[in-house]
């Protein structure tokens, strides 16, 4: 059973038709392309906050951080919602990817593709009126750094000419090949959710090993 379509709803910026391929996890060669992301982040420096999404072959992982508190999803290609920091395992992650994407797309504006970005160590961009992700700047200036499969990136915003920024965004994007989610990933107090209108219940395991044990266990004994 493939991840839901719900699920795959809020990451379109991770979409399976640019799915990285195992063996050919280098930002040049094989097409690579900005829909071939494995790993987003972004991070406010102003607002403490950030968020990640990590895509594996068998599970989708979102992690969300603000000052005091931290909260995390997993979509388990079975189905299941592992989910912790908070009571519902939708409403708070329904706008990951617009977090983690809006970077993204400042980048896709400069380089066309993942490639022409590594060969770039700063670059300014004008913004248009018209967009909705500047929180009002006119124009952006970034730097990028290049390590193998994965482009970390600084964006500052300006507004009215400034040269002091409105804001900061940094951020990494990544398109390594696909694993399986770590089986040692722990999960100790965490809450599952099995379909989108089941209960919500305690797990009860501390890996996610653990947990696809107990559910096999659990079908078995229907």
């Amino acid at each position: 059973m493939s991840i839901t379509r719900q699920a795959w709803s809020i990451l379109l910026l991770l979409s399976l038709s640019g799915a990285a391929e195992a063996g050919h996890p280098a930002l040049c060669g094989n097409a690579s392309s900005w829909t071939s992301a494995t790993f987003v982040s972004a991070s406010s420096d102003e607002a403490g906050t950030g968020v990640s999404i990590q895509r594996y072959s068998d599970a989708v992982r979102i992690d969300l951080h603000s000052p005091g508190q931290e909260k995390s999803l997993i979509m388990l290609e079975t189905g299941e919602r592992i989910f912790r920091g908070t009571s519902s395992g939708n409403e708070d992650f329904t706008s990951a990817d617009i977090a983690a994407g809006a970077p993204i797309h400042y980048l896709q504006q400069r380089f066309p593709t993942p490639c022409d970005a590594t060969r770039a160590a700063a670059f300014h961009l004008r913004i248009g009126k018209d967009d909705q992700s500047s929180g009002g700047a006119d124009s952006v200036t970034g730097t990028i750094g290049a390590d193998h499969d994965s482009l970390k990136y600084t964006l500052d915003f300006h507004a009215n000419g400034s040269s002091k920024p409105e804001k900061r965004i940094h951020g990494k994007w990544s398109a390594a090949a696909l694993i399986p989610i770590p089986r040692d990933t722990p999960i100790g107090g965490w809450s599952v959710q099995r379909n989108n209108a089941g209960p919500i219940e305690k797990i009860q395991s501390t890996t996610i090993q653990d947990f696809h044990k107990g559910e096999k266990a659990r079908e078995g004994s229907r």
